[in-house]
């Protein structure tokens, strides 16, 4: 063999050897690279799950010849993922308005319509107890619906719903 083919021989093989060394092995080491993903859902969810809100317009009962609207209220707490907005549905409600506007029928001695209500304190904090939002809960029932409902007690469950917007 000649010595020009040795030579060629040997550079070819130290090449291969430098690439194998500086390519391949370079990838393998004591440190390693990954990505990590998470994803947090938006969400609301009720804190307060029950309650009783009574309407009235003199010391907590309906007194028809006063001549004037009935109303009360009661608060419900939230959460929602931070800076996620609530969005509350009731039972029977036609509209897609905010606040959202439902009327009911209580059901006792007769029929008596209320018109109920349900508006947020705005976007969640985070679920933790520092998180609480209120949303507020309205109920009117007008002097015309009082003027002709019968003497007795009234009552209806009504179905509040939150979601995340």
């Amino acid at each position: 063999m000649s010595m020009r083919i040795f030579k060629n021989i040997l550079v070819g093989a130290l090449a291969l050897l430098g690439f194998l060394a500086g390519g391949a092995f370079a990838q393998v080491g004591p440190t390693a690279t990954i990505t990590v993903n998470a994803t947090v859902n938006a969400t609301c969810r009720f804190q307060t799950i029950t309650g009783i809100m009574t309407i009235a317009n003199s010391g907590g009962v309906i007194d028809p010849a006063l001549g004037t609207n009935a109303t009360g209220s009661i608060d419900l707490t939230y959460r929602c993922t931070t800076g996620t907005l609530p969005g509350f549905d009731i039972e029977g409600s036609t509209t897609f308005a905010d606040p959202k506007i439902a009327t009911v029928t209580l059901t006792g001695a007769g029929n008596l319509d209320a018109q109920i209500t349900v508006a947020g304190s705005g976007a969640g904090t985070g679920m933790g107890g520092a998180g609480d939002k209120t949303a507020t809960v309205s109920a009117l029932i007008t002097a015309a619906n009082i003027d002709s409902a019968a003497v007795g007690a009234y009552s209806k469950n009504v179905l509040i719903t939150i979601q995340a917007q």
